[in-house]
């Protein structure tokens, strides 16, 4: 079997294993208010957001991490961001979305220790609390990643399939 089809495969896996673990976030109010939300110039929230998590399944294989946080971690990880008028500046969108962001998680109940690490530090360097896990600290690289290839339009096709799946729920 040829490389290109293992890897059309593994996306393809991907895609179902962030609607599969991530199917009450993705399904929740504070998601949907994400979807559209102008991020990165030519992305939005949850495109950003889905994003990260198919690049963190990518380095949970390479670095044995788990899958079930790198996707829940990933999907709440921006879900401050719903409305970019409430913050002040990039400074203080940078400092304060990731605190929003962990609030809501945390009303779901459905967070543990790693993922709250996640999502509360994802914004390092730039805020100064560091990652306290091994999650937390390829989160801030996942993040950097996606932010610059959202920025260049690389889209990943995988990431709209997703998106479009709760578009149409919700139709």
């Amino acid at each position: 079997m040829d490389q290109s089809m293992d890897m059309v495969r593994v996306k393809d896996s991907d895609c179902e294993k962030i609607e599969r673990i991530g199917r009450d976030i993705l399904d929740s109010c504070e998601f949907r208010r994400i979807i559209g939300q102008r991020h990165h110039i030519f992305s939005t929230v949850g495109y950003h957001s889905v994003h990260v998590a198919f690049m963190m399944l990518f380095f949970a294989r390479i670095f044995r991490l788990s899958e079930i946080d790198a996707v829940r971690g990933s999907l709440w990880h921006d879900v401050g961001i719903y409305d970019r008028d409430s913050f002040s500046g990039s400074r203080d969108t940078a400092h304060s979305h990731p605190i929003r962001s962990l609030e809501s998680a945390e009303k779901s109940g459905t967070i543990n220790r790693i993922q709250a690490d996640m999502i509360a530090n994802h914004m390092w360097p730039v805020t100064r609390k560091r990652p306290g896990t091994r999650e937390g600290f390829m989160i801030t690289i996942a993040d950097k990643c996606c932010a610059v290839t959202e920025f260049l339009r690389l889209h990943n096709d995988r990431v709209e399939r997703v998106l479009k799946d709760i578009a149409d729920e919700v139709d």
